[in-house]
């Protein structure tokens, strides 16, 4: 059932141009319509954030210069951090100096680089430090080395705070369709469909997807996942311009042929094109671009998870394993209480789970269900809403009135800590595999055993329950073959977030 966020009247929302972006497709629960504006109102605010933009970051540079009105200081130590007054009123005149170096370097590229990249912003203020002193020397402005390495210092944070907090409110923009641009995908296989997926439950990317263009050649019809399909290459501008889309990505699967052929079509056509090199369990930061005689190709740097890094991971699970249980156990020791109270039986749930290797473990929880859930699972095996081997049951008649509120915010899970402990988890990792799933996997999937699961992980903070099952694989298959003590620092530090926005949960 798909829900309309705006209560004007279908004829009014169309005759201001908004376009209905719907569906949920397997693994996601039923979400509000996404609503985008057209390609031109999208671009003049586009414009319009750009220029805030601008304008923060040469207030943000101009306070760094302010710093440079010291009081009077000439006899002291600091006097070589600091400008007199004429000079420190001249390098004003270098602001735009700075604009046109980060716009040089990319960071006001479109309003969707949600993301603040510190090593191109660090770049940016070293190249931009530098032309500023060079034109100070040429127009014999006094400054010193030690303000140079002041502002560098000061540019650097002032900036990047800055572009964060712009970040967060451009994200809530692109999520309540404010800007943004609707995008069709070429291709219509897994890695395509993981694609509108993922776009679907983040729209704060500024992606609404408008449909599919099958190129297989085949005799599909009607949609798919709830998007329209396209069955040929040969309407594809068509298709950009009935859906007014501003972007067209091409899957992986599509030869080069099609490839081709697809450029030759929105050649006349204004909208960007995005290719996917399908490495869906490779980081970005791994691949770089190499070129051999006019060919394209895509260097891929080893990752594997030595034995320093396993002692590094492990010592992080040890310590924040030990400081949370002891910092939480006075909650703990609350819940175990209560759930006493709420439903009579055991208060700790034990199951057996496969962990590194294969190696079954006893997983512990606090018990969210009534005693002997498991014998009653064939009684609601038929409401089951997951796909693949999972099963997934919004309203469960089995979990009892506490446990909807511990599973609501993952305190069920807080035993767990003791597995990490004991090492039979990780704080980080692939989601706990029960022994019925790993029965069924294949090489491939048999690459989640190779590390310690974890009590959270990229499946918890990307969607926990909205995923379908392919998606929970791709997460781990990602994390396993990317792992690095920054990525589990950002899972950790973006786990609380999700846990409490409850998105995805059950």
């Amino acid at each position: 059932m798909n829900v309309d966020v705006d209560s004007r009247p279908r004829s009014q929302r169309e005759a201001r141009g908004l376009v209905e972006i719907t569906t949920p497709g397997v693994g996601l629960r039923s979400r509000p319509r996404h609503l985008v504006p057209p390609r031109t109102v999208a671009a003049r605010r586009d414009a319009l954030l750009t220029a805030t933009m601008v304008v923060g970051d040469l207030v943000a540079v101009s306070t760094v210069y302010a710093l440079a009105l010291t009081p009077r200081v000439e006899r002291s130590v600091l006097r070589h951090l600091s400008l007199h007054a004429a000079a420190a009123q001249a390098v004003y005149v270098t602001l735009p100096i700075w604009v046109a170096v980060l716009a040089g370097c990319g960071l006001y590229w479109r309003s969707r680089r949600v993301h603040v990249e510190m090593r191109r912003l660090v770049e940016a203020v070293s190249f931009s430090l530098a032309a500023v002193v060079v034109v100070v020397l040429a127009a014999d402005i006094e400054v010193t080395a030690g303000w140079v390495a002041v502002v560098w210092c000061t540019c650097v944070p002032v900036l990047a705070l800055w572009r964060i907090t712009a970040s967060k409110v451009i994200r809530r923009l692109q999520a309540a369709g404010v800007t943004g641009r609707r995008v069709i995908v070429v291709g219509i296989d897994a890695e395509s469909r993981a694609l509108v997926r993922s776009l679907t439950r983040q729209p704060w990317r500024g992606y609404a997807v408008a449909g599919f263009v099958d190129v297989s050649g085949g005799s599909f019809t009607g949609t798919l996942d709830g998007h329209r399909v396209w069955r040929s290459l040969e309407v594809i501008a068509d298709a950009v311009s009935e859906t007014d889309a501003g972007a067209v990505i091409v899957a992986a699967s599509v030869n080069a042929e099609n490839l081709l052929a697809v450029q030759r079509a929105l050649q006349p056509v204004d909208v960007d094109l995005i290719l996917s090199p399908g490495l869906s369990d490779t980081d970005a930061s791994r691949v770089a671009l190499a070129r051999i005689d006019g060919l394209t190709l895509l260097a891929l740097r080893r990752h594997r998870l030595g034995r320093r890094n396993a002692a590094v991971k492990r010592t992080l699970d040890i310590t924040g394993s030990a400081l949370l249980l002891v910092v939480g156990a006075p909650l703990m020791a609350v819940i175990a209480i209560a759930v006493k109270r709420a439903s009579p039986g055991p208060v700790m749930f034990v199951q057996e789970r496969v962990g590194r290797g294969g190696h079954p473990f006893r997983m512990y929880k606090f018990r969210s269900m009534v005693v002997g859930a498991e014998a009653l699972l064939d009684e609601v095996g038929s409401a089951n809403q997951a796909d693949g081997i999972l099963f997934r049951m919004r309203d469960d008649p089995r979990v009892h009135q506490l446990g909807r509120t511990l599973r609501r915010f993952g305190l069920d899970e807080l035993p767990q800590l003791l597995n990490v402990l004991r090492g039979d988890m990780s704080l980080v990792g692939p989601r706990p595999a029960l022994p019925s799933e790993t029965e069924h996997y294949d090489a491939r999937l048999h690459a989640r055993l190779l590390v310690r699961p974890g009590v959270t992980g990229l499946w918890q903070v990307n969607g926990r329950h909205e995923l379908a099952f392919d998606d929970y694989i791709r997460y781990d298959l990602f994390y396993v073959a990317n792992w690095s003590l920054r990525l589990d620092l950002t899972v950790l530090a973006r786990t609380l977030p999700a846990l409490l926005s409850r998105r995805g949960a059950h």
